[in-house]
């Protein structure tokens, strides 16, 4: 799971949130940078 949110990184992890998911990405994020973390997820779950 990538979870992509326009908060912080300290706010999601004051919700105790990031335990439940899987990756977090704060936005604005370039298409490069998210394709790649989508590829470093992907070969994760093999």
């Amino acid at each position: 799971v990538i979870f992509l949110s326009g908060y912080p990184y300290e706010i999601i992890k004051k919700q105790d949130v990031l335990e439940q998911i899987g990756t977090y990405i704060q936005k604005p994020i370039s298409p490069d940078i998210l394709l790649n973390k989508i590829r470093e997820v992907l070969r994760e779950d093999i």
